[in-house]
């Protein structure tokens, strides 16, 4: 209230011209908000790839969280679905999900 107050003297001391430059800054401040707000909306609905964690990643394959880890071990690398780690941030990409999925699969269709 008492910046309000302040203000209201502040402006009818100086004029409207302060007034203005609040209101065309409030504004420009919104629209700005306003454009990274879209961006980032965007970005999400049109990223190329869906990130999930491992308990995400290990309920869309049906498979224990337990088992993914096992996965990621050094000598189960080369048997599990890529993934990514940053000290004890790991994320796998949706995509290579699937990719390994289709790779595990065998039968007529598969050339094996």
């Amino acid at each position: 209230m008492f910046i309000f107050i302040s203000l209201r003297i502040f402006s009818s001391c100086c004029g409207s011209e302060f007034l203005e430059y609040l209101e065309q800054r409030g504004k420009k401040k919104e629209s700005e908000m306003n454009r990274h707000n879209q961006a980032h909306e965007s970005e999400h609905l049109g990223a190329a790839f869906q990130y999930l964690r491992p308990r995400q990643a290990a309920e869309y394959l049906g498979i224990s969280e337990s088992t993914l880890a096992k996965l990621r071990m050094r000598n189960n690398r080369t048997k599990g679905p890529r993934f990514a780690s940053t000290g004890s941030l790991v994320i796998y990409r949706k995509n290579d999900l699937d990719i390994w999925v289709n790779d595990l699969i065998k039968g007529p269709d598969s050339g094996e």
